[in-house]
């Protein structure tokens, strides 16, 4: 997790690069979780107040991905998983399957890796109660504003 100073920063050659063909969008999107070199999550800082998160690889072509939570809602589902990197694969997951990003739909390994490590680390990590907080977490009513 990035402090509020570094999360509003510009992003430039980070998220976007300032070419003709990138969406002009991104410019906007605020890192507010920078797990790992190649992905972040973090959320479009404009007009649209868009309350939710986006999970985003960094140079993979697409574009954030959203995980249909708010901050509030992240930082629950953080703790619950201590981390384990790429977690937020897990929620997409659960998501229905979308030509958009089909990719975050392919890699079926993950979840079993997932909830394997973490019921080996932490005996009290139940995979189905991760799906129920995410559940109960999940922004109700919510049309992303990048789909």
């Amino acid at each position: 997790m990035l402090p509020l100073r570094t999360t509003l920063r510009n992003w430039k050659e980070h998220i976007y690069f300032g070419w003709p063909e990138e969406p002009r969008r991104r410019r906007a999107f605020k890192v507010v979780d920078f797990f790992t070199p190649e992905a972040c999550v973090g959320f479009y800082h404009d007009a649209q107040l868009d309350p939710g998160l986006y999970f985003f690889e960094l140079g993979e072509g697409g574009e954030p991905y959203p995980l249909y939570v708010d901050l509030k809602g992240y930082l629950t589902l953080l703790s619950y998983t201590l981390g384990y990197k790429y977690w937020q694969l897990a929620l997409l997951q659960l998501l229905p399957p979308d030509e958009r990003n089909p990719g975050f739909q392919s890699n079926l390994t993950f979840t079993d890796k997932f909830r394997r490590d973490l019921s080996a680390w932490v005996p009290e990590f139940d995979y189905n109660k991760f799906v129920t907080i995410y559940q109960q977490v999940k922004l109700r009513n919510y049309i992303p504003s990048a789909l």
